[in-house]
């Protein structure tokens, strides 16, 4: 049976902690944490469908932006995990041109 060996740590998690390292970190994480507070903790599965009980047809939208949401993140999580690009990668190849 093979030894599991483990990747060496980035740079950045091996530094003592400091305000660069703080800084740097924060660029490694930060379009990261964008895209998982898209879809963690939604409150529209049950907020969503409870509004639109209470406003009857008046905001029948809002049900359908709730779904769309988990859609989107599904779709998102999909192609990250087939392609192994996330979405802010994905944006800024197809902003450069």
């Amino acid at each position: 049976m093979d030894e599991i060996r483990f990747p060496e740590p980035d740079e950045v998690l091996k530094a003592k902690p400091s305000l660069k390292k703080y800084l740097r970190y924060l660029l490694f994480f930060g379009p990261g944490a964008i895209i998982a507070s898209v879809t963690i903790g939604q409150g529209q599965l049950i907020l969503g469908p409870q509004i639109g009980a209470w406003a009857r047809d008046r905001l029948l939208w809002i049900i359908t932006l709730s779904f769309g949401s988990y859609f989107l993140a599904y779709v998102a999580i999909r192609f990250t995990l087939i392609s192994g690009i996330n979405l802010v990668d994905l944006f800024a190849l197809k902003l450069k041109g």
